[in-house]
């Protein structure tokens, strides 16, 4: 008698891009609940799970979300999110260009909203200067990204 065997799903990496307040994390938790979350914002939330941001700690935080998401791909987590802006390239280059380096189907979901409604809801206190400044940056995928068979980009409005 043969045993049967389970049915591999490929590894997938979401990637989640958009100004504060769009709702990146409510799309990540509706669209990937068993996900495990790499976020800056993480770095910021004290033992009292209360969320404090210092923006001096802006690099340590960033740092601490890409560490997490190189051990967790280095693990062949099933199934990685990264919460976090990805406004640029250079922002989100190295966790794209990792997950597909390691053999992940990555998917950059950019959640459009307009700023003003994103300023009104964001949790963070960004100033709606910010986030409208934030809104105008572009996102350059380098073609050799864009050409992979594993990478896809979706907008989400």
């Amino acid at each position: 008698m043969s045993e049967e065997l389970p049915i591999v799903e490929k590894k997938t990496c979401l990637v989640a891009r958009g100004i504060p307040g769009a709702g990146k994390s409510t799309l990540l938790s509706k669209r990937a609940p068993n996900a495990l979350v790499c976020s800056a914002d993480h770095f910021f939330i004290g033992a009292d799970g209360k969320y404090v941001f210092d923006a001096s700690k802006l690099r340590g935080a960033h740092e601490s979300s890409f560490n997490k998401f190189r051990l967790a791909v280095a693990g062949g987590a099933p199934m990685v999110a990264v919460d976090n802006t990805n406004l640029t390239w250079w922002e989100m280059g190295r966790y794209v260009e990792l997950a597909l380096g390691v053999g992940y189907q990555v998917e950059v979901l950019d959640v459009q909203t307009p700023p003003d409604v994103a300023a009104a809801r964001g949790i963070h206190g960004v100033p709606a200067e910010h986030v409208q400044k934030m809104a105008r940056k572009k996102l350059e995928v380098p073609e050799n990204v864009r050409a992979n068979p594993n990478f896809k980009y979706t907008t989400i409005k």
